[in-house]
């Protein structure tokens, strides 16, 4: 089963996304297209959050709110959006390139499955380079094996999920 995608840039008005999909569940991945060195090899994308949301356009304005906000030179993080986020990304600011940064979005069609592919992403991402995307702070809810094995059973094909 395919799964719908989007990929626009941070800045980029949402509403156009939104009006092509439904306000379901869903997961993201915030990435500055540009290389971060990570512990086991250079993460050519920039991949700097991966998350889920049970409202994902709900979700995705939050983070938006949360990383423009704080991307500002402010003397104090402004807490809007993602609270947690707003406060990693105000310590982190001055080195995102925000006019660089782009969000990923995977809509697959539960909540469950959204679950799975987030801990797919994180896992892999883990696998890949050693540790968690920067701004992330928690592993997957479960392993890449049993994310693999959920989502085929849910008929979403991994092959397609090359984000990572």
């Amino acid at each position: 089963m395919k799964m719908q995608t989007f990929d626009f840039s941070l800045s980029q008005e949402t509403r156009t996304i939104e009006a092509q999909s439904t306000f379901g569940p869903g997961c993201y991945v915030l990435y500055q297209n540009k290389a971060i060195a990570r512990l086991g090899a250079i993460d050519a994308k920039g991949i700097l959050y991966i998350g889920k949301g049970d409202n994902i356009f709900h979700r995705v304005n939050s983070l938006k709110r949360s990383v423009l906000d704080n991307c500002r030179n402010n003397p104090q993080p402004l807490l809007r959006g993602h609270q947690t986020l707003s406060k990693k990304i105000f310590r982190i600011q001055k080195f995102i390139a925000v006019e660089l940064l782009r969000i990923n979005i995977l809509i697959p069609n539960n909540m469950d499955d959204a679950r799975h592919l987030e801990s797919y992403l994180l896992e892999s991402y883990v696998s890949k380079y050693g540790e968690l995307p920067p701004l992330n702070g928690q592993y997957g809810s479960f392993s890449l094996a049993d994310s693999i094995r959920y989502l085929e059973f849910s008929g979403i094909d991994i092959r397609e999920i090359d984000f990572i």
